[in-house]
């Protein structure tokens, strides 16, 4: 199961802000669940059970648990955990939606204060 952890300089409460915004901006759902955890999900389950990996990026149904917590090095990590994908996704599904989230976490890599 895709689990990262991002390791940035920036204070656990700009990173977490930094990843909700960004999902929240492409169209995820980020629910957040305390302070620094929060669920992510985006795409469609209908069009997942109707069409597989062939509804298409936007439609693939992707869902993570995202945790912010500081590092004893005095910056932050933000964890990025795939969630089960359903069954109906099959093997495919749940490749693309690592794909999905280890492309997220390139992103997030890129934006985030690198660790000093």
């Amino acid at each position: 199961m895709f689990s990262e952890d991002i390791h940035t300089s920036a204070v656990p409460a700009v990173a977490r802000d930094l990843v909700y915004e960004r999902l929240r901006a492409e169209g995820w759902t980020v629910t957040e669940q305390g302070h620094f955890s929060a669920v992510a999900e985006r795409g469609s389950t209908t069009m997942m059970v109707l069409l597989g990996v062939f509804s298409g990026a936007h439609n693939i149904h992707v869902k993570c648990r995202i945790q912010t917590f500081a590092t004893a090095e005095g910056g932050a990590a933000v964890r990025i955990k795939r969630i089960a994908t359903p069954e109906y996704a099959g093997k495919a599904g749940v490749r693309k939606a690592e794909e999905i989230l280890a492309d997220y976490c390139e992103k997030f890599r890129d934006e985030l204060p690198a660790v000093k």
